[in-house]
């Protein structure tokens, strides 16, 4: 029985391109007892691979990600307090914090720098951090807010009492930052002055459902 030689048969090398019968016997070179291909000698150009026999995960390259489409890595003490700080209960969401929101005003109107939809039969205990600054330095102002929310019965958002006002401390008295209700929203809400105010605003909260 005849032994299969692979892609060429070595009777007709002869009949292959230079080029083809050059490359074979380099090959051949390379892979002979005792030699072998070199990781060094192949071209990783475009390539994001420094080896092929080290793959520990703390070599990675890039390991900081922090852009679109890339991962941050984290050591298990890093990991452990990330994921208890966000864990949750059978009826709580657990902890949220949403990102800060901004917005401009340029006279009194009250005006709303972010909101949270609450979700049907959740009762929601909700902060808040305010600040606005004139924009050309002279006044400034923040706030730390806190207020009780809820939704049942397929009913709007409801405040649970009074807002609470944590601090407060304002180069202007008239200026000023609340929670107030819309449909089943619960706002950051600001009043500034005739003049531009730059705000920014950052919710954090936790929930439970019925």
């Amino acid at each position: 029985m005849a032994k299969n030689a692979g892609p060429f048969n070595a009777a007709t090398v002869s009949n292959l391109p230079r080029k083809t019968r050059e490359w074979l016997r380099m090959l051949k070179a390379q892979t002979a007892a005792g030699s072998g291909i070199l990781f060094s000698g192949l071209d990783f150009t475009a390539s994001n691979l420094t080896s092929l026999v080290t793959r520990a995960h703390n070599n990675l390259q890039s390991i900081d990600g922090g852009t679109s489409g890339q991962y941050y890595h984290l050591t298990l003490a890093q990991h452990t307090p990330v994921v208890a700080a966000f864990a949750v209960g059978t009826k709580c969401d657990g902890y949220v914090r949403k990102a800060p929101a901004e917005i401009q005003t340029t006279d009194a109107t009250q005006t709303t720098v972010d909101s949270l939809t609450l979700l049907d039969e959740n009762t929601y205990h909700i902060k808040a951090w305010v600040i606005g600054v004139r924009s050309t330095g002279a006044a400034r102002a923040s706030y730390e807010i806190s207020c009780t929310a809820y939704r049942t019965g397929a009913g709007v958002a409801t405040l649970e009492g009074a807002v609470t006002t944590i601090h407060s401390r304002e180069s202007d008295a008239t200026w000023g930052a609340t929670f107030t209700v819309s449909g089943n929203d619960v706002r950051v809400s600001v009043t500034g002055a005739v003049m531009t105010i730059q705000w920014v605003s950052l919710i954090s909260y936790i929930n439970m459902s019925n």
